[in-house]
């Protein structure tokens, strides 16, 4: 772990509550698969999931879109990889302060790109997100 995933648990990264838990997910090679029993629980909960998996270096964010489709984005802010936090309209870094839509466009700066999207599809019973 490095420093600065250390300081963002320790201060209560996960969002200050223990219903923002993240989601664990099993990266097979270039794909992390999620039970979409347990992800569809906790967005229907909080209107997204986070996602982690071992080796996967940065969580994702997930949410729905429509009926049965699922939107992911990486959760590291494009200016210095902060993980960025669900707002009310918006997904917002708390390092220096970069605003994201939930599609992952920049709304305010410093950062410059936006949130890498991945490809996600459901099947079986797992959505399976595609990491480029």
């Amino acid at each position: 772990m490095d420093r600065r995933q250390f300081l963002f648990l320790a201060g209560g990264g996960l969002w200050g509550c223990a219903a923002n838990l993240p989601v664990r997910g099993r990266l097979e090679g270039r794909v992390v698969q999620v039970e979409l029993g347990e992800l569809g629980a906790t967005i229907a909960a909080q209107g997204y999931a986070l996602v982690q998996a071992e080796g996967l270096s940065q969580p994702l964010l997930i949410h729905q879109e429509g009926e049965g489709g699922y939107l992911a984005l990486s959760a590291a802010c494009t200016h210095l990889g902060c993980q960025v936090r669900p707002a009310r309209q918006a997904l917002v870094c708390p390092c220096h302060g970069s605003s994201f839509s939930w599609e992952g466009e920049v709304l305010r700066g410093p950062a410059q790109q936006p949130l890498p999207r991945y490809r996600a599809a459901a099947r079986g019973g797992v959505l399976e997100i595609t990491i480029d």
